[in-house]
């Protein structure tokens, strides 16, 4: 398995958009945003768009994942206002993955929390677990709306899966 995840491009965003309004199963906080809103998360100093990309040895998956991160005035710390994964992707753990990447990131910039809404349905409940396996630590868990956090420190080693190759460029 091949991985590549990326801040997104301007061409990246219809897919993203689509992604958003069509995803049920992998996707946190069921917010579905309108182009105009990723729009303004994408032209936004305060947010990135970050975009998964996947492939194994029978070919491309396409752009099957968008994290969409705010950082917060005056404070280290990180809100995902999207997570989600298209359901091809499911069971091969690029969400986790994703994560690390994520993780990564947040560390380079000194982020100190990683924080998602998990809005629960009927047909997400696969997050959950993709979020203790990433040990984030749920804070709030009354109801179907959920707050889960992730502390970074520096001392943290964060790696990706053994078999997972995460790439800094695509596949041809």
């Amino acid at each position: 398995m091949r991985l590549w995840i990326r801040e997104a491009k301007k061409e990246d965003l219809n897919r993203v958009v689509e992604l958003i309004q069509r995803t049920n199963q992998l996707n946190a906080t069921v917010t579905r945003y309108s182009k105009n809103e990723v729009q303004n998360f994408y032209n936004s100093s305060n947010n990135h768009i970050y975009v998964a990309n996947l492939w194994d040895k029978y070919g491309a998956y396409g752009l099957i994942g968008v994290i969409i991160v705010e950082k917060c005035d005056n404070k280290p710390e990180w809100i995902f206002r999207s997570f989600l994964f298209s359901c091809r992707a499911m069971g091969k753990t690029v969400e986790q993955n994703t994560l690390i990447y994520i993780k990564k990131e947040a560390k380079k910039k000194n982020i100190k929390k990683i924080i998602s809404q998990y809005n629960k349905t009927d047909r997400n409940s696969a997050i959950e677990k993709v979020f203790k396996e990433a040990k984030f630590t749920p804070i709030s868990t009354s109801g179907k709306k959920q707050e889960w956090i992730f502390k970074l420190n520096s001392k943290q080693d964060i790696e990706y899966d053994k078999w997972m190759k995460v790439i800094k460029k695509p596949l041809k």
